[in-house]
């Protein structure tokens, strides 16, 4: 079963609690996995084949660097795991960060 929420939260909970700047003196130099796709796509049919993302580990700074425009990359870059990038890659950053979505939380009966 799958369950789209449209509009549910806006932007990044990190980068607005804690701000860019914040986020980067936080965690910029410890390196983080990225995905990396042509088209944004991950695990879908591009030219003719199935592809995953390419998975690179850069420092966090080089990341934010390439999305905010600052440095020119090839693709498309983001950060994701199936298993939680933020417990695993950015322990720095629970503090700031509610547990749960409490509407969200509600609506699954925990």
């Amino acid at each position: 079963m799958f369950c789209f929420v449209k509009d549910a939260i806006q932007m990044q909970v990190a980068v607005v609690t804690l701000g860019c700047f914040t986020v980067r003196e936080v965690v910029g130099k410890h390196r983080v996995s990225v995905a990396v796709t042509p088209n944004g796509y991950a695990d879908a049919v591009y030219e003719g084949r199935f592809v995953m993302p390419e998975e690179r580990q850069m420092p966090f700074n080089d990341f934010l660097d390439i999305i905010e425009r600052k440095r020119a990359a090839s693709g498309v870059f983001y950060v994701q795991k199936q298993c939680s990038n933020l417990t695993e890659e950015f322990p720095q950053l629970l503090q700031d960060i509610e547990p749960h979505i409490t509407w969200m939380s509600e609506a699954l009966g925990e």
